[in-house]
């Protein structure tokens, strides 16, 4: 395949993307969060006597169908029974299902109201919610320094996301001065915690020397950890060091493994990496058409680099 132009065409890859990864709301109601040996009739019975916990409870078995089918629309009606006892965590449960529409009709001003109310009782997790919104001028004018200010209320109960979102403040100068050191402190506190995404920017700017001095060996650490919680462009990231062997032993084939499972979460540049590797041969036998497979798929992600590469080519064909 002549018109792959190798290596120094995958290292120009732009790494950049990384930093603007879309936060999204933190997703509440994850299975675990309920005892699944609670007897949900029971439950049912405390819950319809006005026991907040058992409302809440009984609300997120119907969320995640423990013990229960699942369903979102009677979860809703049990959360909104809680939270209409002030009860934080079903307000900002009852916001993320008006945010995403799950259960309820989907409602920016309403997602706004509860993640709100639960903000002000101190829920992490509704800080940051409801600083997304700010944000994005979802449910509410978009104001980034409310934004910021509730990513910090987040951040200073130590919630990971309020910690990782407040460096993105810091790093892109949004609702806060720039201040690349400043937002090397939060990414790193909220990587501690073991937030992948947290990790794999703290990565980033290792590897480019943003708010410290460069260092690549820590940028690997950092990208791997995040890799190894199945964060795609980490995956990526840490493939790209694998390959160059720039602060990590060089290793191909590991290079290919990792690419391959970001390119199977859809990241097109890990796919368009991995069309290289099957078109010359390295870390993995070659194998054209394999090569091809992924050169598509990049390709059809809109990726600029496999649209040209592919069109060079078809002419040539």
């Amino acid at each position: 395949m002549q018109d792959w132009k190798g290596r120094d065409q995958l290292i120009a890859v732009a790494l950049a993307s990384l930093l603007t990864l879309p936060a999204a709301a933190q997703s509440p109601g994850e299975p675990g969060g309920v005892d699944p040996e609670l007897d949900p009739q029971a439950l049912k019975a405390e819950a319809e006597d006005g026991n907040v916990n058992a409302q809440y409870n009984l609300a997120l078995m119907y969320l995640n169908g423990i013990g229960v089918d699942a369903d979102p629309a009677r979860a809703a009606e049990w959360f909104r029974e809680a939270a209409d006892q002030d009860d934080a965590e079903a307000q900002m449960q009852l916001g993320y299902l008006y945010d995403v529409g799950k259960g309820v009709t989907q409602s920016n001003a309403q997602a706004y109201y509860w993640y709100r109310k639960a903000a002000r009782q101190g829920d992490g997790y509704a800080m940051v919610n409801l600083g997304y919104i700010y944000r994005d001028g979802r449910g509410a004018e978009a104001d980034s320094e409310k934004a910021c200010d509730w990513f910090e209320k987040a951040a200073d109960a130590d919630n990971a996301e309020g910690q990782y979102a407040l460096a993105d403040c810091y790093l892109e100068g949004q609702g806060r001065e720039r201040d690349s050191a400043t937002a090397l402190k939060w990414y790193r506190l909220a990587a501690e915690q073991g937030d992948a995404i947290a990790q794999g920017r703290l990565g980033y700017l290792y590897e480019q020397g943003i708010g410290v001095d460069e260092n690549r060996a820590q940028a690997a650490d950092w990208y791997r950890r995040a890799a190894e919680q199945g964060e795609p462009q980490s995956q990526y990231n840490y493939a790209v060091l694998l390959s160059t062997g720039e602060g990590v032993e060089q290793d191909e084939a590991a290079a290919v493994d990792w690419f391959r499972k970001a390119a199977e979460q859809g990241d097109a540049h890990a796919q368009y990496a991995l069309a290289g590797s099957y078109f010359e041969g390295r870390g993995v036998a070659a194998d054209s058409e394999r090569g091809m497979h992924w050169l598509r798929r990049a390709a059809d992600q809109g990726f600029a680099p496999a649209e040209r590469l592919l069109q060079r080519v078809k002419d040539s064909d």
